[in-house]
């Protein structure tokens, strides 16, 4: 159940993404959503298989997701003299948007489950 609400969730985002005019949202702040969405997603899953714990897996999937925002902007700042706080939030947005639902319905998930078992 957790793939099929995942895929749907992807295929929401994916065409928010694209059905937003570029002058609404520039494409690199689309691009570090994206990038957010993709490493939180991906931290999660690992985590939530290897720990079976939402809420572990909920802050290493936004810790990540951040982090990884985090370091490019440092990256920029370095390498180009510019920090983007923007393209951090965009970054970090990305992840809690698959972060908040996955948590969520894990925990539902999860609940019932245990429900059914009294």
């Amino acid at each position: 159940i957790k793939n099929r609400i995942m895929k749907k969730v992807l295929l929401v985002l994916v065409l928010t993404l694209t059905m937003t005019t570029q002058a609404q949202i520039a494409m690199d702040k689309k691009l570090h959503f994206f990038a957010g969405f993709v490493i939180g997603a991906t931290a999660n899953s690992i985590t939530y298989k290897a720990t079976n714990n939402e809420k572990t897996a909920f802050i290493v999937g936004m810790g990540l997701s951040f982090g990884a925002g985090l370091a490019k902007e440092i990256r920029d700042e370095i390498v180009y003299g510019g920090f983007d706080s923007m393209d951090l939030l965009y970054t970090t947005l990305g992840g809690l948007s698959i972060n908040v639902p996955t948590y969520a319905i894990t925990s539902l998930v999860k609940k019932r489950r245990i429900n059914r078992e009294l």
